[in-house]
């Protein structure tokens, strides 16, 4: 949940930065505001991408019958 609650943040605060800059006066290849919204949009990638890996991953959990570790299936007896 805190995975897609930073990817939502991350990408409204990338769209909101790239509308305010968007008619800025580039200066050329090294404009520092180009830069930064390059730099956003890797890092909106990133999380794109770690929120997908992270949603497979539990949907193939769940599709297998969940964790496979329990303690009922590794047989482990609990004393008290």
């Amino acid at each position: 949940m805190s995975l897609l609650l930073c990817f939502v943040i991350a990408s409204l605060s990338a769209t909101i930065l790239t509308i305010a800059q968007a008619d800025h006066d580039c200066i050329g290849e090294s404009c520092p505001i180009c830069v930064q919204i390059g730099k956003t949009a890797v890092i909106i990638f990133i999380l794109a991408v770690d929120l997908f890996t992270v949603t497979a991953a539990h949907a193939k959990l769940a599709f297998f019958g969940g964790y496979p570790f329990t303690l009922v299936s590794v047989k482990i007896r609990m004393n008290n």
